[in-house]
């Protein structure tokens, strides 16, 4: 099933640039597809699955 806000999300994160250099990512009525949005970008940057695992169960 294809997600567009995650697609969304990671071809923002794609097209980063000097001038754009941030990215705020927030939830707009519950945790979880925030949470999974976060799970992911983590992992993108090499984080371990231990460790996201870890950071999701303290938060949730």
């Amino acid at each position: 099933m294809e997600r567009p806000a995650y697609r969304f999300l990671f071809e923002t994160m794609a097209n980063l640039d000097t001038e754009r250099p941030g990215l705020l990512h927030h939830c707009a009525g519950g945790k979880d597809r925030t949470g999974v949005g976060a799970a992911l970008m983590l992992k993108l940057l090499g984080i371990p699955d231990s460790v996201i695992i870890e950071d999701n169960r303290r938060l949730a």
